[in-house]
């Protein structure tokens, strides 16, 4: 991930606090690094998972308000596979993050509508103000 600063912090520190995010990557420095930039912002309900049961069973419990997602779970599209499962399940805001962004992948993650598609490399402004606006629309 790229670094302006560490991005800006969302506007409403409390609603930042109150947001429940759920992190999927099968790369834990992927992980570790998002959840650092979401923390620096003063997100602090954050939990991560490196696969799709992973996911699942902490977003039955959890109940997350975005989920960032990324699309290539162990070399596979298993990331459209688990944003259709959290859309059956719960009303999740989804944002998609893929080192694959085809124009392919991008049509195929649009039948998701997800707040955001994010390339990696990402930057953490672009991850902040995705997840605050996921953040937003969940209230």
């Amino acid at each position: 991930m790229t670094s302006s600063a560490s991005g800006t912090p969302p506007s409403d520190p409390a609603a930042a606090a109150a947001c429940r995010i759920l992190i999927v990557d099968d790369e834990s420095l992927i992980r570790m690094d998002l959840r650092l930039v979401l923390e620096e912002a003063g997100y602090i309900n954050i939990e991560e998972a490196a696969n799709v049961e992973g996911a699942l069973s902490l977003a039955r419990q959890w109940r997350p308000d975005v989920a960032i997602l990324d699309i290539n779970l162990a070399g596979d599209t298993e990331g459209f596979t688990l944003a259709e499962a959290l859309r059956k399940m719960l009303p999740t805001r989804i944002v998609f993050v893929t080192g694959y962004g085809t124009d392919e992948t991008r049509r195929a993650a649009a039948a998701f509508a997800p707040v955001a598609f994010l390339n990696k490399p990402f930057d953490s402004v672009q991850v902040l103000a995705a997840v605050t606006r996921g953040c937003r629309e969940a209230r």
